[in-house]
């Protein structure tokens, strides 16, 4: 899952891979009777392109479906975007207003699963209608349009590029938003340095298929931002200190794939670790031993009215993070012992998650306790 600040109604946030918006059930497209060679369609988009590497590899010609029509479709307007956006870069300043209202509410995260059945269809449409507005903004010598309702945009478009699975067109709208984010940083940090955490975040995710030491060099960037967030309320508090921990173990998720277990080690500890010094903040004790559940010291009740699900959501997340490292670093007991701490965590806040959110996560701990307690083989 991935996590944004996009909505099409508030300042809301997502987890890899997200969506802003609903989508209706998916619908089945038929396919067109004629056919194309990849090379065709590496001539017309570019070998780079994420459809290249989704197209079969076993034979020259390939089916022209819907999907690969508008996929093709897609990639050039991408590129008009990009090439548009890199004319204007090495012109005139933007336009820049007082930051939105959008902006001026605290930071909040919420969690959409991108990989939901959806209509390609419906996505597909809503992508179309947002490049060519993007477009027509970019290409107008009389727009007004001020650089943050422009970052907000992108990003927007970067995820709805994500849910269609074209993490590399994403991946290069994404890093234009980035980009805005960071001159909008330099004019009001307070507000804007959430939302450059957040992207940096999200091109991670969209990087680490294609290219994985910048999708590593995006996440840690993250992190060492996420750090130095300010956080003048105990609202504001608690959700930037979410917003570290969901950097922290995206991190750790990324070292591991990496080969570097040790430190994913280490991070996704602190991303446990932060969140748990959060939950601490309301106990008058202090924080339980290792072997301990924090969570266990509240009711549960009290727990929801004190913290946000979004922030009970990611502890699970972290959770099942540090479970998977200890794992791979065989420790069984250990990874068995935070799993089920996850496990319960995800009962606790999925009544209070949209559209089932943490019923894949429920699942899949099961699975994975199961497998985890089953004692292996012993040869002769």
């Amino acid at each position: 899952m991935l996590e944004t600040h996009v909505s099409s109604s508030d300042n809301a946030i997502c987890n890899a891979k997200p969506t802003p918006i609903e989508f209706p059930t998916e619908v089945p497209h038929k396919s067109s009777n004629g056919t194309v060679s990849t090379k065709q369609i590496a001539a017309f988009i570019g070998s780079s392109s994420t459809l290249i590497s989704k197209l079969p590899k076993s034979r020259p010609l390939v089916d022209l479906t819907a999907d690969i029509v508008s996929s093709l479709y897609l990639g050039l307007q991408i590129n008009a975007i990009d090439e548009s956006l890199l004319d204007l870069s090495s012109g005139a300043d933007s336009y820049y207003v007082a930051p939105l209202d959008l902006y001026r509410r605290p930071f909040k995260l919420k969690y959409v699963q991108l990989n939901l059945t959806t209509d390609r269809l419906v996505v597909h449409q809503q992508v179309v209608r947002d490049t060519f507005q993007i477009q027509s903004v970019l290409r107008s010598p009389n727009s007004n349009i001020s650089i943050q309702v422009g970052a907000w945009k992108l990003g927007e478009l970067s995820l709805l590029l994500g849910t269609l699975g074209m993490y590399e067109e994403a991946a290069k709208i994404c890093s234009w938003g980035v980009r805005i984010f960071k001159t909008l940083v330099g004019i009001d940090r307070e507000v804007y340095t959430p939302y450059l955490v957040n992207g940096l975040f999200n091109l991670s995710i969209f990087m680490e298929d294609h290219d994985l030491e910048a999708a590593h060099e995006a996440i840690a960037e993250s992190v060492g931002i996420a750090w130095t967030l300010h956080m003048p309320t105990m609202l504001v508090r608690e959700r930037s200190r979410v917003q570290l921990s969901r950097s922290l173990r995206r991190l750790a998720e990324i070292l591991s794939v990496m080969g570097k277990d040790t430190l994913a080690l280490l991070n996704a500890g602190e991303a446990v670790r932060v969140l748990e010094e959060l939950f601490g903040d309301h106990l008058s004790k202090e924080i339980p031993t290792e072997c301990g559940f924090i969570l266990r010291e509240f009711r549960w009740d009290y727990l929801l009215k004190i913290m946000e699900y979004g922030t009970i959501f990611e502890y699970a997340q972290a959770l099942t993070t540090l479970s998977s490292i200890l794992h791979a670093l065989a420790f069984p007991t250990a990874a068995i012992e935070v799993a089920t701490k996850s496990l319960e965590t995800f009962h606790l806040i999925s009544p209070h998650c949209p559209r089932g959110l943490c019923q894949e996560e429920i699942t899949y701990l099961l699975e994975y306790i199961s497998n985890l307690k089953k004692v292996p083989l012993r040869l002769p």
